[in-house]
């Protein structure tokens, strides 16, 4: 009897680590980040620390200080050449983020003639985000984001209007914080245009 309820319960083990490796999902990140004077970019690691709470994934991420084999391909909108890295590296999709402008803007958002100017400082991202399935062979999103954070800013009387104002610059400190607070909003923008295609939840 013993032996018979010891067999069923190293079935049962196997059977329910079988399924938990099956929902197992497997994704490869590379992400191009441009210079930012202020300050290093993060996302990386952001990206890599947000995706990789998912129960059901697991994250690589492919980072150009470390060799990685297979090499990525340069040209990563030829689907030919990721399906053929996707199926030699292993894993089930390749997420592509793709930054090409990482910056600070000053704009006059606001305004009333002959009474005041509103001026403000914003942090924007730009780029593209491209998301592949190895197993179909299918690329599944190529999109456009843009993400916006507000800083600081001030109210100027109409005949002011200096969009220079001392008031709307930032510190050193100042950039590093709200770079990183433009980051962790990109990242969760990121995890909303492609948790229906990953399944996360």
């Amino acid at each position: 009897m013993k032996k018979y309820v010891v067999a069923v319960f190293v079935l049962f083990i196997s059977v329910v680590a079988l399924q938990a490796v099956s929902v197992n999902k497997q994704i490869a990140i590379k992400v191009f980040t441009p210079e930012i004077p202020w300050t290093n970019s993060k996302l990386d690691s952001k990206i890599l620390q947000s995706f990789s709470r998912q129960a059901n994934m697991r994250v690589k991420m492919i980072q150009d200080d470390k060799i990685t084999i297979p090499e990525f391909p340069e040209d990563f909108y030829n689907n030919e050449l990721l399906l053929e890295w996707g199926k030699e590296f292993g894993g089930r999709f390749i997420m592509i983020v793709d930054v090409q402008s990482e910056r600070i803007e000053k704009r006059k958002s606001f305004h009333i003639p002959l009474v005041f100017h509103k001026y403000q400082t914003y942090g924007v991202i730009e780029g593209e985000v491209r998301l592949f399935d190895v197993d179909r062979g299918k690329l599944l999103i190529a999109k456009q984001f843009r993400v916006e954070e507000k800083s600081s800013r001030i109210f100027q009387a109409t005949m002011d209007d200096d969009i220079n104002d001392p008031d709307l610059h930032l510190t050193a400190p100042e950039k590093i914080r709200f770079f990183s607070k433009l980051e962790d909003k990109f990242v969760v923008e990121l995890k909303k245009k492609t948790k229906v295609y990953l399944g996360l939840r």
